[in-house]
């Protein structure tokens, strides 16, 4: 019984590992095609950021 417990949790971890590993890659890309629209948007909109702040 004890060692079915730790052969599940060892599938687990191997699954959270992976899982996580997929969640940081879209994370990433998400992170850049972000940064690139953000760049365009600033450049389209230069003064828009200085009123939002006041």
């Amino acid at each position: 019984m004890l060692n079915e417990l730790g052969v599940r949790k060892r599938m687990h971890a191997d699954f959270d590992r992976e899982h996580a590993a997929e969640l940081t890659a879209q994370l990433r890309s998400d992170v850049g095609q972000l940064r690139k629209e953000r760049v365009v948007s600033a450049s389209c909109s230069h003064g828009v950021e200085t009123t939002a702040q006041k």
